[in-house]
Parts: structure tokens; sequence; C-alpha cells
């Protein structure tokens, strides 16, 4: 009797710790904190976070490219299509001086568009209504 309740015991603790596991599945596994995330359509989208960490599927997630983009700590991405995007944030961890670039190649090469340091001290949102007009909000107002 003391033998089956023991390999009872045994069955349920082994199931039970098995179906407390869990699986990373894709981007395996994002290497900071992820912030944003923007899907232009079914299949492209990008992942963006801290540590200038900005990555883009082409699959709908099944895999994952890391892209090049300013130094930073990105809060937002918005792309018009898979060419034209923002990307908004502030530049680092101490001054916290606000970060906006632009691509017009999907992500593999952004520009620096913002130069003015003492404005904003981060940028935490945009919105595109057209190609001349561009909404940026940071924790001082909007631009």
């Amino acid at each position: 009797m003391k033998r089956i309740i023991a390999i009872i015991f045994i069955v349920i603790t082994s199931k039970s710790i098995s179906q407390n596991s869990t699986e990373w599945m894709n981007p395996k596994p994002f290497p900071t904190t992820p912030r944003c995330v923007f899907y232009v359509d079914d299949k492209t989208g990008w992942i963006a976070g801290d540590y200038s960490v900005i990555i883009k599927t082409t699959d709908g997630g099944i895999s994952w490219i890391e892209q090049k983009a300013p130094e930073g700590f990105y809060s937002k991405l918005f792309f018009t299509t898979s060419s034209n995007g923002w990307l908004v944030g502030r530049r680092d961890d101490t001054n916290r001086v606000g970060l906006v670039a632009y691509t017009s190649d999907g992500g593999n090469t952004w520009n620096d568009v913002w130069k003015e340091s003492d404005k904003f001290s981060e940028f935490l949102d945009v919105d595109v209504e057209n190609s001349n007009t561009v909404f940026i909000a940071g924790n001082r107002g909007v631009y």
C-alpha cells in the first residue's frame, strides 16, 4: 500500500512540475526590456527596447534580425510603410536627452533627426499624419 501511494505521489508531482514549465518562442530571447512593438502588416514588424536594441521580422515573427539604430532607449516606433518609419526615445540613461530617428529603408539605416538637446528630456510617442506632419510627444510637451 505504501508503495502504491509513493508511486502515485511521484506521478502527480512530476506531472505538476512539467505543466509549470514554459518555453520562450520568438524572438529568443530579447536581450533587454522590450518597450514597443509595431507591425505594418501581418508579416513585417519591429520590436524596440532599451540599450539600442531593435529587431525586425518579415515572416510574421518566425525569425528576427537585429538592426543598427542610434544609441538610446526607445519608447515608440511608428511605420507608415514597410520602408518609412520613426523611432523616438532618449539618448542614454543618465542625461535623458531626447532621441528622434527616421528610416526610409525598413530600418536598415536610421537617420538621427533631433539635434536640439535641451528642448525635451525624453520623447514618449510618435504619430505620423502624412509625409509632412509628424507629431512627437515628450515629457515636456508636443513637438
